[in-house]
Protein backbone atom coordinates (compact mmCIF):
# COMPACT_ATOMS: atom_id res chain seq x y z
CA UNK A 1 0.00 0.00 0.00
CA UNK A 2 2.88 2.37 0.65
CA UNK A 3 4.48 1.81 -2.76
CA UNK A 4 1.42 3.39 -4.29
CA UNK A 5 2.36 6.72 -2.69
CA UNK A 6 6.03 6.74 -3.75
CA UNK A 7 7.11 9.83 -5.70
CA UNK A 8 10.05 9.11 -7.97
CA UNK A 9 10.34 12.65 -9.36
CA UNK A 10 13.03 13.64 -6.88
CA UNK A 11 15.28 10.60 -7.39
CA UNK A 12 18.34 10.44 -9.60
CA UNK A 13 18.48 7.91 -12.44
CA UNK A 14 20.70 5.63 -10.40
CA UNK A 15 18.38 5.79 -7.38
CA UNK A 16 15.39 5.06 -9.59
CA UNK A 17 17.18 2.09 -11.15
CA UNK A 18 18.13 0.70 -7.73
CA UNK A 19 14.60 1.22 -6.43
CA UNK A 20 13.04 -0.72 -9.30
CA UNK A 21 15.65 -3.49 -9.07
CA UNK A 22 14.84 -3.96 -5.37
CA UNK A 23 11.10 -3.72 -6.08
CA UNK A 24 11.43 -6.42 -8.76
CA UNK A 25 13.32 -8.75 -6.44
CA UNK A 26 10.81 -8.26 -3.61
CA UNK A 27 7.91 -8.71 -6.01
CA UNK A 28 9.40 -11.93 -7.39
CA UNK A 29 9.86 -13.39 -3.90
CA UNK A 30 6.31 -12.33 -2.96
CA UNK A 31 4.94 -13.94 -6.12
CA UNK A 32 6.94 -17.12 -5.52
CA UNK A 33 5.78 -17.47 -1.91
CA UNK A 34 2.18 -16.77 -2.91
CA UNK A 35 2.35 -19.40 -5.66
CA UNK A 36 3.99 -22.03 -3.44
CA UNK A 37 1.41 -21.45 -0.71
CA UNK A 38 -1.48 -21.77 -3.17
CA UNK A 39 0.00 -25.00 -4.57
CA UNK A 40 0.38 -26.46 -1.10
CA UNK A 41 -3.18 -25.58 -0.11
CA UNK A 42 -4.45 -27.42 -3.18
CA UNK A 43 -3.47 -30.70 -1.48
CA UNK A 44 0.09 -30.94 -2.79
CA UNK A 45 1.88 -30.57 0.54
CA UNK A 46 4.88 -32.62 -0.57
CA UNK A 47 5.73 -30.55 -3.62
CA UNK A 48 9.47 -30.29 -3.98
CA UNK A 49 11.30 -26.99 -4.30
CA UNK A 50 12.48 -27.97 -7.77
CA UNK A 51 8.98 -28.63 -9.05
CA UNK A 52 7.82 -25.26 -7.67
CA UNK A 53 10.67 -23.45 -9.43
CA UNK A 54 10.01 -25.30 -12.69
CA UNK A 55 6.33 -24.43 -12.55
CA UNK A 56 7.19 -20.75 -12.07
CA UNK A 57 9.62 -20.74 -14.97
CA UNK A 58 7.28 -22.40 -17.47
CA UNK A 59 4.06 -20.56 -16.58
CA UNK A 60 4.42 -17.35 -18.52
CA UNK A 61 0.83 -16.10 -18.33
CA UNK A 62 0.33 -16.35 -14.57
CA UNK A 63 2.27 -13.23 -13.60
CA UNK A 64 0.01 -10.99 -15.72
CA UNK A 65 -2.54 -10.77 -12.90
CA UNK A 66 0.10 -10.25 -10.20
CA UNK A 67 1.18 -6.62 -10.09
CA UNK A 68 2.38 -3.91 -7.72
CA UNK A 69 1.06 -0.38 -7.79
CA UNK A 70 4.12 1.89 -7.64
CA UNK A 71 3.54 5.63 -7.70
CA UNK A 72 -0.05 5.08 -8.83
CA UNK A 73 1.01 2.97 -11.83
CA UNK A 74 0.61 -0.80 -12.14
CA UNK A 75 3.69 -2.94 -12.88
CA UNK A 76 3.81 -6.69 -13.52
CA UNK A 77 7.02 -8.69 -13.18
CA UNK A 78 7.51 -8.66 -16.96
CA UNK A 79 6.97 -4.92 -17.21
CA UNK A 80 9.50 -4.23 -14.48
CA UNK A 81 12.05 -6.65 -15.90
CA UNK A 82 11.87 -5.92 -19.61
CA UNK A 83 10.31 -2.45 -19.57
CA UNK A 84 12.16 -0.63 -16.79
CA UNK A 85 15.25 -2.62 -15.79
CA UNK A 86 16.32 -3.64 -19.29
CA UNK A 87 15.66 -0.25 -20.87
CA UNK A 88 12.45 -1.37 -22.62
CA UNK A 89 14.30 -3.73 -24.90
CA UNK A 90 12.26 -6.45 -26.57
CA UNK A 91 12.07 -9.64 -24.56
CA UNK A 92 13.26 -12.77 -26.37
CA UNK A 93 10.82 -13.83 -29.06
CA UNK A 94 8.74 -10.65 -28.83
CA UNK A 95 7.86 -8.40 -31.73
CA UNK A 96 6.98 -5.32 -29.69
CA UNK A 97 8.57 -3.67 -26.70
CA UNK A 98 6.97 -4.14 -23.30
CA UNK A 99 6.08 -0.49 -22.69
CA UNK A 100 4.72 1.71 -25.46
CA UNK A 101 5.95 5.22 -26.16
CA UNK A 102 2.82 6.84 -24.74
CA UNK A 103 2.73 4.68 -21.62
CA UNK A 104 2.96 6.68 -18.38
CA UNK A 105 5.33 4.06 -16.98
CA UNK A 106 7.89 4.81 -19.69
CA UNK A 107 9.09 7.79 -17.65
CA UNK A 108 11.00 5.32 -15.47
CA UNK A 109 12.95 3.73 -18.32
CA UNK A 110 16.62 4.21 -17.59
CA UNK A 111 18.41 3.47 -20.85
CA UNK A 112 21.45 5.45 -19.69
CA UNK A 113 21.82 3.14 -16.71
CA UNK A 114 21.22 -0.07 -18.65
CA UNK A 115 23.56 -2.79 -17.43
CA UNK A 116 23.71 -6.07 -19.38
CA UNK A 117 24.30 -7.95 -16.13
CA UNK A 118 20.60 -7.40 -15.38
CA UNK A 119 20.01 -10.37 -17.67
CA UNK A 120 20.69 -12.54 -14.62
CA UNK A 121 17.69 -11.14 -12.69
Amino acid sequence: ARLDKVEMNFCSLQETYCFFLNAYQCMYIHYYLKTVKSQQTDGDEHASLLSNIKSLMWKKKTNKVFFYSIGGLHFTLEELKHGVLRGNRKKPGAILRTLGGYDDRSQFITEENYDPRILFV
